[in-house]
């Protein structure tokens, strides 16, 4: 089931039967989609497939309450969270907004997501509810995970801020020490991340940012001279990861912007370190999000 959301400055589709992931966001009158999205992808595996890398299509989804599959407080966690490929309720629609909710399967939470069109300009609001319903404290990670379409020549923006690669030798970074953004160390040499390239250069590379100096990151579209941007609060994600493939990681050419509530991955050294998000018995958080797309 998809929904459309529109506004003179802004269309939107929901997928509510995947996450209710966005799957495609156009600002003004053009049909220039500003997310990767192929769900052709997916042909060949059967409906309901779990393991996340095989049918990923891309769109704007959330991973909650973990990443990597995992055992945790006596739960099997799966891979990515149990959002991306749920169904959600439908609350309450029209035509610029929408309600949603799902109540989980593998944590005792429920989670609610408004997504708003503002009637004023191209933006785009989004309000994540998350209810732990239990009597006990829950750990959990929160991720945005919006795949955007790039270009040779485009900019991924960052206000500043520490890179340190997620998983070393997935990438090609020399160097596992945190580095300003957006320079690390490629070869000896030094290499700007920032730069989007071709994608017959086969690059990849999974990083964390951290210590960033404000809520928010981007994507500059060198074409047309457009920006868009996610802003956000600071102190519920302070890190935004980074997955880049042009071309290097199973065809994909794309930039995920991911901001973050936890690093590590793992929620048990999250946990351990004290960068683990969680909510207290009976807690309900709201998170909030603000999609800004900026003509030349």
């Amino acid at each position: 089931m998809l929904i459309e959301l529109k506004t003179s400055c802004l269309k939107v589709t929901v997928d509510v039967e995947n996450g209710a992931r966005l799957v495609r966001l156009c600002a003004g009158d053009t049909d220039e989609n500003w997310l990767f999205y192929e769900p052709e992808r997916a042909i060949g595996y059967p409906v309901g497939h779990s393991v996340y890398d095989d049918v990923w299509v891309g769109g704007f989804e959330e991973l909650f309450p973990n990443d990597a599959p995992v055992h945790f407080d006596g739960r099997a966690l799966p891979d990515h969270g149990e959002l991306w490929n749920a169904r959600f309720d439908v609350v309450e629609l029209s035509e610029a907004a929408v309600i949603l909710r799902r109540e989980c399967v593998t944590v005792p939470a429920a989670i609610e997501k408004r997504i708003m069109l503002s009637e004023s300009g191209a933006t785009l609001r989004m309000t994540y509810q998350l209810n732990n319903m239990s009597a006990e404290r829950l750990w959990y990670l929160f991720k945005l995970h919006p795949a955007m379409r790039v270009e040779r020549g485009d900019m991924i923006l960052l206000p500043g801020g520490q890179v340190t690669p997620v998983s070393p030798g997935f990438g090609v970074l020399d160097d596992t020490r945190p580095l300003p953004w957006p320079v690390a160390v490629y070869k000896g040499q030094p290499l700007r991340l920032d730069l989007v390239r071709e994608e017959e250069s086969g690059f990849r590379e999974f990083v964390y940012v951290s210590a960033l100096h404000e809520g928010w990151c981007g994507i500059h579209r060198a074409r047309t001279g457009e920006r868009i941007r996610l802003r956000y609060d600071q102190a519920v994600f302070p890190y935004c990861w980074l997955f880049i493939t042009y071309g290097g990681w199973r065809g994909y050419n794309v930039v995920v912007l991911e901001p973050c509530t936890n690093v590590p991955k793992d929620l048990a050294e999250a946990r351990a370190m004290g960068s683990c998000a969680e909510l207290a018995p009976g807690e309900v958080k709201s998170l909030h999000v603000a999609v800004e797309v900026e003509s030349r």
